[in-house]
């Protein structure tokens, strides 16, 4: 009985093994989208066909009239190991106009993206997989394959993108917010309209003003004293506008919000407006090194003096380059954008001194072990500048040693992971460092115990919404579990400190006991809201915070925290808190090239490449047209 039992079981597992192996051979089904044909070879009834797919050759034969030899991208449909289906896969090329979500723009058209989006480049004949970084929003040379779900999944690159026009996206009120609803542009020359081909010419006594309405551009031409002229034309298409004979084009700032001071920003090169469902986008396509002259002295004051600017040129052509390379800006069609969420553009008039160093370092991009570094800069260091990974958290260690971890300061301290070394080192304000010049070396200001028990109770529910998991609540002996925290807040506190730092002294976790319990808080942005006033108030009240710096005036009513680098100080009366002081350095994330630091070193007379050595370790210098792409 044993025997036959034992028998059974080996017969249903090699009926099982059979059924498996017959499935697989004649009835499964599988396919292979946008195989791309390297080689083949004819037969009698059918081609021997080597394909690339997923980086990976395979071969497989193929029935001749289901193969034309002209065709070299296919979408294959297998059953078993049979060819059921193989058709040519559809083509496309032009100009890649956007990226967003799922769906790419080419030539003005919309498609959906596979999400096996894949990228090859032939090399000596020969395709090979390469990063998104060869896919680069304004350029051409792309052919695109769909799959046989009629979606994009393979985006030959015909040729590398080129890199010394970059197109700029201009924001409303200096920030990340890109959506027009009109503008009023002139040149001292005219201006020249181009609407589908067609050339529209502005004389340089007029305005040109774009409203957008309803999905249309309405252009209207303006006399000088702002009155409509005549009417030029309605659509619905993409407008471009450029200076005649190259002259500047000036946008006036009360139609794209920037009141920050009175210079009134000219652009080089073509206005691009671009039509939204909610307005419209304003991007300037401008030659790299032209765009320079307009950020250099955006980003630093005159007293950078030439190798200040040749340094800044250098970073900023750097950092701009890739910012094109990793597609940030994609969803919007341009590479970066004009505020100091990308780097400071056209906010300061250019200078000679300003060209002339961007002229003599024309090209000149920075590099590690062969590929372009991530040009990180920021106003001033608190004495230490933070490593990528101290501020930024990836999943590989150690991503970009070139912004490693250092000390500008004239002490020799390890660093300032210990709360009490880190507030003695932000509370001295003598130390010297190569920023230490600048008004946000150091800076402080205080909370009373008012300020402090109304904002904490007013913020820390919102962050906590936000970000529930970066909030814990003590439990047992130094044992945490999860927090809940009340619409009301969490009542009287009785105690707040710093409980951790990263190396430079970037604040990553405080503790603040209240009545209602102890709590952890984790997060360099979450501490840094919640101990900084809300912007305003239901009632329309602001909280009013004063920084003393290290020299300048306070400022009034701030409402931001300059940097991440601080600790706070504590004062008790009778055993309760009663204020508390929050002293800290620096301006910025603190990662890359310190501008104060730039201008410091440029003043002693070090040329500019000692200057970005100091902030970028182990670096080269490389000609953007000899940069390799990966």
């Amino acid at each position: 009985m044993k025997k036959i039992k034992r028998y059974l079981f080996l017969i249903l597992i090699l009926s099982g093994v059979l059924y498996s192996a017959y499935y697989f051979l004649f009835y499964k089904e599988s396919k292979i989208d946008c195989g791309i044909v390297i080689n083949y070879e004819e037969k009698k009834k059918n081609y021997d066909v080597e394909i690339f797919y997923n980086n990976s050759t395979k071969k497989i034969t193929i029935p001749k009239h289901m193969f034309n030899p002209n065709y070299n991208c296919y979408n294959i449909k297998f059953k078993g190991i049979f060819i059921k289906e193989a058709t040519q896969a559809k083509k496309i090329s032009g100009t890649f106009n956007s990226l967003q979500g799922n769906t790419i723009e080419v030539e003005g058209k919309q498609y959906n993206k596979s999400s096996n989006l894949q990228y090859i480049l032939y090399k000596e004949g020969k395709p090979k997989t390469v990063s998104k970084n060869f896919f680069v929003v304004g350029n051409s040379g792309y052919t695109y394959y769909f799959n046989s779900e009629d979606k994009i999944q393979l985006i030959v690159v015909d040729k590398p993108p080129i890199l010394d026009t970059i197109r700029v996206g201009i924001s409303t009120n200096n920030n990340n917010i890109y959506l027009h609803q009109q503008i009023k542009l002139y040149s001292k020359k005219g201006l020249e309209v181009e609407i589908d081909g067609q050339i529209y010419r502005i004389p340089k006594e007029d305005k040109l003003q774009i409203i957008y309405t309803n999905n249309y551009f309405i252009l209207n031409v303006l006399d000088n004293k702002d009155n409509i002229k005549s009417k030029l034309i309605n659509t619905k298409n993409v407008v471009k506008i450029s200076g005649i004979r190259n002259s500047l084009i000036s946008i006036e700032k009360n139609s794209l919000n920037k009141t920050d001071n009175m210079y009134i920003p000219t652009y080089p090169g073509t206005i691009e407006l671009t039509p939204k469902k909610e307005g419209f986008i304003v991007t300037n396509i401008v030659s790299i090194e032209d765009y320079l002259i307009y950020v250099v002295p955006s980003e630093v004051p005159y007293s950078a003096g030439v190798e200040g600017y040749k340094a800044q040129a250098v970073s900023a052509r750097t950092y701009a380059i890739s910012d094109m390379l990793s597609g940030r800006f994609a969803r919007y069609g341009f590479h970066v954008d004009d505020s100091t969420y990308s780097q400071v553009y056209n906010s300061q008039p250019t200078n000679n001194l300003v060209k002339n160093a961007v002229k003599e370092t024309e090209n000149i991009v920075m590099t590690y072990n062969g590929k372009i570094i991530d040009a990180k800069y920021y106003s001033t260091s608190c004495g230490f500048g933070a490593s990528y990974d101290e501020v930024w958290q990836e999943k590989e260690q150690n991503t970009k040693p070139y912004l490693a971890f250092s000390n500008y300061t004239n002490k020799e301290i390890k660093d300032l992971a210990d709360d009490s070394t880190a507030l003695t080192f932000f509370k001295d304000w003598t130390i010297s460092a190569v920023d230490s010049s600048s008004p946000y070396f150091r800076w402080k200001y205080t909370l009373t115990y008012a300020n402090l028990f109304k904002i904490i109770n007013q913020n820390i529910h919102n962050i906590y919404i936000n970000n529930p998991k970066a909030f814990k609540q003590k439990w047992i002996f130094n044992i945490y579990k999860k927090a809940s925290i009340k619409e009301e807040g969490i009542g009287q506190i009785k105690d707040i400190y710093i409980s951790k730092h990263t190396p430079s002294g970037i604040v990553k976790e405080m503790i603040i006991v209240s009545e209602s319990g102890t709590y952890k808080i984790e997060g360099t942005n979450n501490i840094k809201r919640l101990v900084t006033p809300s912007v305003e108030y239901q009632k329309g009240l602001r909280t009013k915070i004063e920084i003393q710096r290290i020299r300048g005036n306070s400022l009034q009513d701030f409402d931001s925290i300059p940097s991440p680098f601080f600790s706070i100080d504590r004062e008790f009366k009778s055993g309760n808190l009663s204020s508390i002081t929050i002293y800290g350095g620096g301006y910025g994330h603190g990662v890359g090239l310190s501008q104060y630091g730039l201008i410091e070193k440029s003043r002693i007379g070090e040329n500019y490449k000692t200057i970005l050595s100091t902030f970028y370790k182990d670096i080269q210098y490389t000609s953007l047209y000899d940069l390799k792409i990966e």
